[in-house]
C-alpha cells in the first residue's frame, strides 16, 4: 500500500457578494502578501482605489503625538517616481478626480477617484506612496503648518473635543489616551527641545509599519477584473513585505479607576446630551455574531415599549441612539446617547433608571432568537439588494472591512450575521451594569457646575464625581417598569421580492399617468418602471405645492415646524419602517413641502398611506409644540457655530433665492411663533395645495 501526496498552492477563499448585475468582483493576494479586491463595472465613468494600512495613532511614539497622521499627510508630497510635490493632486484635478486620507486609532486609509480613462496612471502615482516616498525636509517643515491648521479648525468642534475628553479620562498607560491629531507643539516644538529629529523618526516609523502584509487594496474600474489584476501586480508588487505583526497594545482603556464616574462637560454648541458608556472586551471578531447590533436594535428602538418612547411620554428626551461607538481589535465601547429636553435636565438620574429597567427586562426575558432572526433576515435582504454607492466610498469602506474581517467576508461583514451565539449575547448583556459604566452629560446650562479644565489642546471645562453608593444601590434594585417591553412585530418587513414584468415597449423616461381636470385641485402623477437596476425597490416623491411654505420668514418657520410635528407623531411607527429599510423624509421646500419614501417595493405603499394619514390628522398640543420649537431654535443657533465655509454656503444659496429668507432671518422669529398660529398654518396648508408626484421602481 502506498500513498501519493499532492501539493496544491493555498486557495484564496471565494468572496461573498450581493446580487449585482452591474459589477463583478475578484479577491486575490499578491506574492508580497498584499490582499486585493478588484471591482469591474463596465458602465462606470468614475474609477477609484483605496488602500488601508493596519497602523494608526495608537502606534505613535509617546514623544511624537500625531506622527501617524503626519505620515498620512507627507505621502501626498512627492515620490521618487513623481518628485514634484503637487504632481499627484494636479493629475487627479486635471482628470476629474480628487483624493483624501484619514488616520484612525488602528488604521490609516488613502483613496482617490478619477475619470475612468485615467485609472492606470492614477494607480501608478498612488502606488509610489508605498514604494518610494520622498519625505523631503522642505515638505516636512511646511506640512507641520498644515497639521496645525487642521487641529486649529477642530478646536471648537464638539465631536473632536468629546473624543479627546474620552482619551484624557481613560487609562493614561494605554495607547488610546494619546493625542492623535498632532500639532506644531507635538511635532516640532517638543521634539526640538528634546533633540529629536521629527523627519528621521517619521521615516523610521514608516519603515516599521508600512509593510505589504499589513495593507489591503481595493481597485474599482471599468476594465475587466483580469486587466485590473494585471495592473495591480505590475504596480503594487513592489511594496516590500516585512512580515510584520499587526500592532497589539497591552492593557485596557478603562480600568476600575476610570469607571463609575459621572461627568459634566461644557460643549461649544447648544445641546443637552446624556451619554452612557460600557467598555466591552469584544473586538472586531464580533462581526461574525453581531451581538452589539442585537442590543443596539433593542435598546435603540423607538416604538411603543422602548426606552425612548417612555422618555418622550414623560417629556424628557428628543432622541436616543445605541450601539458600539468604538470597536478596536480587542475591545469596544457600547454607547447609549440620549438627547434631552429642557425638562429632562431635571430628571437625569431617573432617565438612567429607565435605561437599567429596560436592561433588567432584557435579562428577565432572556435571549430572543426571534428578534435576532428578524434583524438577521433584514440584513440579508439589505446585502443581497445592496444599493450602488459612489466608487470612492465603496472602496474606502471595503478596504476597512478587509482589515477587520477575513477576506471572503469583506463585502458582507457589515451586513450578514454569520453565527447565532446566545453565549456571546449573554456575556455582553452581563457587561451592561452599573460598575462597568461612565455617564457623560454635555450641556452648556450646567457650566456653573464645571470647576475643572482638561486637555492642553482643547481646554475643556468639566466636573467629575464618582457614582455614589446610593446611586449604585438604587440602580441595582429597581422595580419592574410595566411600560417597557420588547418591540412588536414589524409590519413593514417585505414579503415579496418579485419584479413586475417589464413591457416590451416600456419608455425610458417618466410618463404622466394621471392628471385631474382643471376644475379640480391639481394632481399630476408620473411613473417610470425601473429598467436599469432591476431590484425590488421603489421610490415615491410627493411635492405638496402651496404658497404658504415660503412667502415670509414666519411662514418658513411654521412650515418647518409643521414637518417636525408630523415626523414626531409618526416616529414610533416610522422607526419600524426604517428597521425594514424603508426610508422617508418630510421636509419643507421653497414651494411647500416634499415627502419621499424609498425602500423595498412590497411595503412602500403601505407605509405611504400611514404617512398621509398622520399628515391629514396631525394634532399638536402645547407640550409637543414647545419641544419642537426648542429643537428648531437649537438647530438654527448651532448652525452659526459651524465652520465658516458652511455658513458661507448657506449665504450663497440665499443669494440665489427670491424671496430670500435665510437662517439669520428665521432665527429671531422662532420664539415669537405660537401654538394657535401653527395649528392655523397646518389647517390652511392642508386646504390649499396641489400635488406633483413621481413613482419609480
Amino acid at each position: 500500500i502506498f500513498f501519493r501526496v499532492y501539493f496544491f498552492p493555498p486557495m484564496t477563499p471565494k468572496l461573498i457578494v450581493p446580487d449585482d448585475r452591474k459589477r463583478t468582483y475578484d479577491l486575490f493576494t499578491l506574492d508580497n502578501k498584499l490582499e486585493v479586491i478588484t471591482i469591474s463595472d463596465p458602465a462606470t465613468t468614475t474609477s477609484s482605489a483605496a488602500l488601508e494600512v493596519s497602523v494608526g495613532s495608537m502606534s505613535d511614539p509617546d514623544d511624537l503625538a500625531g506622527l501617524a497622521h503626519f505620515i498620512e499627510h507627507m505621502l501626498f508630497l512627492g515620490t521618487e517616481k513623481y518628485p514634484q510635490e503637487s504632481s499627484y493632486q494636479d493629475f487627479l484635478s486635471e482628470h476629474g478626480g480628487h483624493s483624501n486620507a484619514s488616520t484612525s486609532l488602528e488604521y490609516t486609509n488613502f483613496y482617490f477617484t478619477v475619470t475612468s480613462d485615467h485609472l492606470r496612471e492614477a494607480l501608478d502615482r498612488f502606488s509610489a506612496f508605498f514604494t518610494c516616498p520622498l519625505f523631503t525636509q522642505s515638505a516636512t517643515d511646511r506640512e507641520m503648518n498644515a497639521i496645525e491648521s487642521e487641529h486649529s479648525k477642530n478646536i471648537q468642534n464638539d465631536g473632536f473635543r468629546f473624543y479627546q475628553f474620552l482619551k484624557d479620562t481613560s487609562n493614561p498607560d494605554y495607547a488610546f489616551s494619546k493625542f492623535s491629531t498632532g500639532n506644531l507643539v507635538t511635532l516640532k516644538e517638543q521634539p526640538a527641545a528634546k533633540g529629536v529629529d521629527t523627519r528621521a523618526e517619521m521615516i523610521k516609523h514608516y519603515q516599521a509599519y508600512y509593510s505589504a502584509n499589513l495593507m489591503k487594496l481595493v481597485v474599482y474600474g471599468k476594465e475587466s477584473n483580469a486587466e485590473l489584476q494585471d495592473w495591480v501586480k505590475e504596480l503594487f508588487l513592489g511594496i516590500p513585505n516585512k512580515d510584520y505583526a499587526v500592532p497589539a497594545f497591552e492593557g485596557t482603556a478603562y480600568t476600575g479607576q476610570q469607571l463609575m464616574k459621572w461627568y459634566h462637560i461644557v460643549p461649544v454648541k447648544t445641546q443637552r446630551t446624556l451619554v452612557m458608556h460600557f467598555p466591552l472586551d469584544v473586538g472586531h471578531e464580533e462581526y461574525l455574531t453581531k451581538e452589539s447590533r442585537y442590543f443596539g436594535h433593542l435598546i435603540g428602538h423607538e416604538s411603543e415599549g422602548s426606552i425612548l418612547y417612555v422618555l418622550k411620554e414623560k417629556g424628557w428626551a428628543e432622541s436616543l441612539c445605541a450601539g458600539t461607538g468604538f470597536t478596536m481589535n480587542t475591545w469596544s465601547l457600547f454607547t447609549i446617547d440620549i438627547e434631552m429636553t429642557k425638562e429632562g435636565l431635571d430628571h437625569m438620574e431617573e432617565m438612567v433608571d429607565i435605561v437599567f429597567q429596560y436592561i433588567n427586562m432584557l435579562k428577565d426575558a432572556g435571549t430572543q432568537e426571534a428578534v435576532y432572526a428578524e434583524i438577521k433576515n433584514l440584513a440579508e435582504m439589505q446585502f443581497r439588494y445592496m444599493e450602488p454607492s459612489r466608487p470612492e466610498h465603496f472602496c474606502t469602506d471595503l478596504a476597512r472591512s478587509m482589515t477587520t474581517a477575513c477576506g471572503a467576508h469583506a463585502l458582507a461583514a457589515h451586513y450578514l450575521f454569520f453565527e447565532y451565539s446566545p453565549a456571546r449575547i449573554d456575556r455582553m448583556l452581563a457587561a451592561l451594569r452599573t460598575d462597568n459604566m461612565n455617564v457623560y452629560v454635555k450641556c452648556q446650562e450646567l457650566e456653573g457646575t464645571c470647576d475643572r479644565t482638561i486637555s492642553p489642546w482643547y481646554h475643556i471645562k468639566y466636573s467629575e464625581r464618582p457614582l455614589s453608593a446610593a446611586q449604585i444601590a438604587r440602580w441595582n434594585g429597581l422595580p419592574t417598569n410595566a411600560a417597557l417591553h420588547l418591540p412588536s412585530t414589524n409590519p413593514f418587513i417585505p414579503e415579496s421580492m418579485d419584479l413586475k414584468p417589464l413591457p416590451d415597449n416600456a419608455p425610458d423616461h417618466p410618463r404622466l399617468i394621471h392628471e385631474t381636470p382643471a376644475t379640480e385641485p391639481g394632481v399630476r402623477l408620473w411613473f417610470q418602471q425601473d429598467n436599469h437596476y432591476l431590484k425590488p425597490k421603489a421610490t415615491t416623491l410627493w411635492a405638496l405645492l402651496t404658497p404658504l411654505g415660503y412667502c415670509s420668514p414666519r411662514h418658513r418657520v411654521l412650515n418647518r415646524l409643521m414637518c417636525m410635528v408630523v415626523m414626531e407623531r409618526l416616529n414610533a411607527l416610522s422607526y419600524h419602517a426604517s428597521v425594514a429599510n424603508l426610508q422617508y423624509a418630510l421636509a419643507p421646500s421653497f414651494e411647500g413641502l416634499n415627502i419621499i419614501v424609498t425602500g423595498f417595493n412590497d411595503k412602500v405603499g403601505v407605509f405611504m398611506k400611514e404617512v398621509f394619514t398622520y399628515l391629514k390628522n396631525v394634532q399638536v398640543d402645547d407640550a409637543l409644540f414647545l419641544v419642537m420649537r426648542d429643537q428648531l431654535k437649537k438647530m438654527l443657533e448651532n448652525f452659526f457655530k459651524e465652520q465658516a465655509y458652511q455658513i458661507a454656503m448657506e449665504g450663497t444659496k440665499v443669494c440665489f433665492m427670491t424671496p430670500r429668507w435665510g437662517f439669520a432671518d428665521t432665527l429671531p422669529i422662532v420664539d415669537q411663533v405660537t401654538l394657535p398660529e401653527l395649528q392655523q398654518h397646518i389647517a390652511l396648508v392642508l386646504q390649499q395645495f396641489s400635488v406633483e408626484a413621481y413613482f419609480q421602481g
